[in-house]
């Protein structure tokens, strides 16, 4: 899974990149919270993240993916309300390299992105899950 935090550049100008930094951390936090110790969360660049959770098939994956946008929306804010993110999901397929798969997730990432943001895009299926 890739994040993207909606508008994190206005957090930063507006706010400050301590707020913005705070964002991170708290972002952070509440994922790791949330997921399984197997799993890996690592910072991909700026505010954009990569979620690996070996072993979880698709219904697994879209229950996780709906628990963290749920637990963002009640818990993630900064002095200017809710903080959201875009979410580009794929699952590595039997035989993909590591890149094509990467590739897929930030595919469906931008299509999250371009449709309004706030949204989980899955690659397989390309159809945006608004808020």
């Amino acid at each position: 899974m890739l994040l993207d935090i909606d508008y994190f550049k206005k957090i930063n100008d507006e706010y400050g990149h301590n707020v913005g930094d705070d964002v991170l951390v708290e972002m952070v936090a509440l994922i790791e919270q949330n997921i399984r110790k197997s799993d890996q969360l690592f910072r991909f660049g700026g505010e954009e993240f990569v979620l690996l959770m070996p072993g979880v098939d698709s219904t697994g994956l879209k229950a996780v993916m709906h628990n963290l946008q749920h637990i963002m929306h009640k818990f993630l804010r900064h002095p200017g309300g809710q903080v959201t993110a875009s979410f580009g999901v794929a699952l590595l397929q039997a035989g993909e390299k590591p890149d094509d798969w990467l590739a897929r997730a930030d595919e469906a990432l931008y299509e999250a992105k371009d449709t309004g943001r706030d949204r989980i895009v899955y690659a397989d299926d390309m159809v945006a899950s608004p808020a």
